[in-house]
This record gives structure tokens, sequence and C-alpha cells, in this order.
């Protein structure tokens, strides 16, 4: 075998080799990627199962002004409608909540000016803030409120936060509509002797005669 065979044999493995090479490299870089690919998106499923979960168990805590009953009163309730437990849950109005009652102040109510430690899942706390009516009618006191709620909870006990409009104006006409309760029954069985009177005195000289 001459020389110049011998060079070209070489060369042509060398080449082969070469190309050999460069395909491994394209190669492994290509399974690397996909393997990077792969990894991230088994990241984000992972983190979106977790984000998931702390969804489904955090709590969630609302505040809002309602009426149950005849008094004409509007309470503020506060209430985890999540399902695992509030922890350090500050309530912040602006402007600051008043009453117009006489002898009420607000500055008093520790749920305003103090974290509450632990909320409980479906508790609700009510509280009787004013007179509706008088709320209504009043030129000096507020009808809307901002209200941020924070607290702790969840799977990594993160600090949460919840922003409301609250708004007293819905309650116009509430004396109208207001629900029906035992004050009502009470009244109505009080009033029973005097009705039973009052038909006594139209019947007796139907009677008498």
């Amino acid at each position: 075998m001459d020389q110049t065979l011998r060079e070209t044999i070489l060369l042509f493995v060398q080449v082969a080799s070469l190309i050999a090479v460069i395909v491994y490299v394209v190669k492994t870089a290509e399974t690397a990627k996909a393997t990077l690919i792969s990894a991230k998106a088994t990241e984000r499923s992972v983190q979106e199962m977790h984000a998931s979960r702390d969804e489904e168990l955090a709590p969630y805590m609302v505040v809002y002004f309602d009426s149950l009953n005849d008094a004409a009163l509007f309470d503020l309730v506060i209430k985890n409608t999540g399902k695992t437990m509030a922890e350090n849950v500050s309530i912040h109005f602006d402007p600051p909540l008043r009453s117009s009652l006489d002898d009420y102040d607000l500055s008093d109510l520790a749920v305003l000016h103090q974290a509450i430690p632990s909320f409980p899942p479906n508790y609700e706390m009510r509280v009787a803030i004013d007179n509706i009516d008088s709320r209504l009618h009043s030129k000096e006191m507020p009808l809307i409120y901002h209200v941020r709620v924070t607290f702790n909870g969840g799977v990594d006990k993160t600090t949460r936060s919840s922003d409301f409009i609250l708004d007293l104006h819905i309650f116009h006409g509430i004396m109208e509509t207001h629900t029906r309760s035992m004050n009502d029954l009470t009244r109505a069985i009080e009033a029973i002797p005097e009705r039973l009177e009052a038909l006594q005195a139209v019947f007796k000289p139907n009677h008498e005669a």
C-alpha cells in the first residue's frame, strides 16, 4: 500500500471519527435539553400541585356588615370561610370605624385594634356596631369603608390579605324588610289578651241582649 493511499484512508477515518463525535455531542445536547425541559415541567407540576393544595386548605377571612334582627342595628361580621385555622388575624378600617350609639366607643373593641391569635374554620364573630336609621341619616358618619384583613395560614403558613369595600347604603329600607324574630313572636303573644278583651267588648252587648 503506497503512502498516498494510507494517508487517504487515515484522513477518511479521522473525518468519520470527527463526524461521529459531532453527532454524539449534538445528541447528548438534545438529550440534556429534553431532560432539562422535563425537569422544569415536573417542577412546575409540583409547584402547581402545591399551590392547588394550599389554595384548597388555606383559611379565607371575610368581613362584612349584616343585620339579622328587628332592633334596627347592623353588625360587623368576621368569618373564616376557609378549611383551616387562620392565625394572627388583623383588621384595618379606612376610615376608622365609629358608632353613633351613646356610651359605645369602638376604640375599646379589641377585634378592631388587636390581632386575633387564632380563628377556626367556619367560625363567625358578630359585633353590634350602630343603629341603621341613625347612621343612614347622619351627615358626619361615613357610609363607605375600605377594609383590609391580614392573616397567616395554609400549607406554608404564609401571610395573606383580603380587601373589601363595605357600603352601608345597602341597608336603605331595612326597617321595612327586617327578618321576623322571637321579638315579633313575643309581642304578638303579649297582645293576645288585649285583643281578646277588645273582642269581648264588641260581643258583650249582643250576648246580654
